[in-house]
């Protein structure tokens, strides 16, 4: 991963089928056109939810602020495939993006048949967490992932006129044996561009239950607790949810965004 990324050109790794353990997190400072493959192909995230063939394990110490991989700096257009991100119950996040803002293109990286499962925090945090507003989200896509048991599936704590694109993926089980709690949302947003979902699946969450908000330290509201809470514009459409509380969306300020929701299955 260092030589590709230092090498500020296109270049690919390819990992063999097996479980990578890690005891620290991955670095990614600056990356241009890098990519992180795993060998092999893999089934549909919706109708055939798999295991991916190449685990990215982070079996050292608890880290709350860890994460399995990390990504700081600017890019353009990097690519992971196939690969799952298991963060062990032990480091709080999964894979964390920041910096980003002020890249030149769009999809600074763009995530295709990626599993993460398993943080004790956030399984993929776009920007800072918690509070810090510091990426342009729109560089960030996901295409048939699955997001799998931790508190917050997917956060975006960002800004710009576009929010990220998540298309035909599934989010999971809402809770595991030894975790550090429920789910909370499946997807958490604090932005003001657009966020775009289409076609994905959402598991039920947690029944009434003491839950933690990660990123406040304070008991969760049931009031709060939703498959989506948005704060900024949202666009939320042919997608299907076992959890009834579909949707939360609350504004910036004294201003509420536009939010569609169209051909929603419950």
């Amino acid at each position: 991963i260092n030589a590709v990324s230092a090498s500020k050109t296109t270049g690919t790794l390819e990992f063999p089928p097996g479980v990578y353990r890690i005891t620290s997190e991955l670095s990614i400072p600056n990356f241009n056109n890098i990519c992180l493959e795993a060998s092999g192909s893999f089934g549909d995230a919706i109708s055939a939810p798999r295991t991916s063939a190449v685990t990215i394990l982070y079996d050292g110490a608890v880290a709350p602020n860890g994460a399995v991989c990390r990504s700081i700096g600017t890019g353009n257009q990097s690519r992971v495939t196939g690969l799952a991100f298991d963060a062990g119950l032990k480091a709080g996040f999964g894979f964390v993006i920041e910096g980003i803002t002020g890249s030149t293109l769009h999809n600074a990286w763009q995530f295709y048949t990626c599993q993460f499962a398993a943080a004790t925090k956030v399984n993929v945090m776009i920007g800072t967490f918690p509070g810090i507003i510091d990426v342009d989200s729109y560089q960030v896509n996901f295409w048939e992932c699955i997001f799998d048991k931790s508190p917050i599936g997917l956060y975006a704590n960002a800004s710009n006129n576009y929010g990220p694109l998540i298309e035909r993926c599934y989010f999971a089980d809402s809770f595991q044996s030894g975790s550090p709690g429920y789910t909370i949302n499946h997807i958490r947003t604090k932005q003001s561009g657009d966020f775009r979902i289409y076609n994905t699946f959402f598991s039920r969450l947690a029944p009434a239950a003491t839950v933690i908000d990660p990123e406040t330290g304070l008991v969760v509201a049931d009031s709060d607790i939703f498959a989506v809470y948005l704060q900024g514009a949202g666009t939320v459409s042919d997608c299907f949810f076992e959890e009834p509380r579909v949707l939360k969306h609350i504004g910036i300020g004294s201003q509420l965004p536009a939010c569609l929701l169209a051909n929603i299955n419950v």
